[in-house]
Formats: C-alpha cells, structure tokens, sequence
C-alpha cells in the first residue's frame, strides 16, 4: 500500500544534552526493572511569528535522577524537534492539536527514545527502552 506523505515534515531534531550513566548494583537488573525507574518528561510548543506554518518542540526527559538513584539507569536530556506543518496557521485548533500533540510531540519523543536505545547499547545493562507513555495524561498533567 503507498503512503500519503503527510503535511507536517520533520526538518531538524537535535540533541542539546544528554547525560546517561549506570548506578551500580551487586544483583542482575531486570529489564522490568530498569523499565519501572520513574520517569520525568516536560515539554514545550514554540511557535515561529515570523511563519506560522513552524513550530519547534523542546524536550526534557529525566529519569533516576535522585540523590540516591535506584539501581539501574539514571539519564537526563533535552532535545529539540522543529517542524514545518502546511496550512497550520489556518487550521481550526482541533486540526492543529492533532498535528502537534499527536504526531509531531511522538515523533519527537520517539526520537529521544532511538538515541537512548542506541546510546546504552554498551552499557551493563544492555539497551534502555524509554516506555510508552500516556499522551491522554501526560496532556492532562501538563493543560490542567
């Protein structure tokens, strides 16, 4: 089946930062619990006034990040996701939310979690797999 090629076009993702670091442990790790480590996740949609068709999404991701961190993996990043969406200064909010919220934040996100996998392939633990996230509530943590 061919693809429609969609109106928002992903023109530059960038890490800013990203510490990632093993917190020892004398017992073997679990891959259910390196996956139950807390998670922190903030956001931010930047619009472009010079266009209104551009935005850009700043993402921070923490995780174990204490000062006594849980055995397993502790990170901490910030990337940034910029975009161009067609016709998005006309689109009703609805349409845009759509645009914004669930495809261009997920893409972003998916984005962090690929450098994160790759990035702790030689660790001890072996790949880190960010977990899926509840957009539903995350949106309602972070609109409410």
């Amino acid at each position: 089946m061919e693809i429609k090629r969609s109106d928002l076009k992903l023109d530059k993702f960038t890490m800013l930062a990203c510490n990632f670091a093993t917190v020892p442990s004398n017992k073997k790790i679990s891959t259910e619990a390196l996956k139950n480590i807390p998670i922190d996740l903030n956001f931010e949609i930047l619009t472009n006034k010079k266009n209104s068709s551009k935005i850009k999404i700043v993402l921070e991701l923490s995780s174990n990040v204490y000062e006594n961190p849980e055995p397993g993996y502790m990170f901490s990043t910030a990337a940034e996701a910029e975009y161009n969406i067609k016709g998005l200064g006309k689109m009703t909010e609805e349409k845009q939310n759509r645009y914004i919220l669930f495809t261009a934040l997920p893409l972003a996100i998916a984005m962090v979690r690929s450098h994160l996998y790759s990035g702790s392939s030689n660790y001890p633990h072996g790949h880190y797999l960010l977990p899926s996230i509840d957009l539903p509530d995350l949106f309602e943590k972070k609109f409410s």
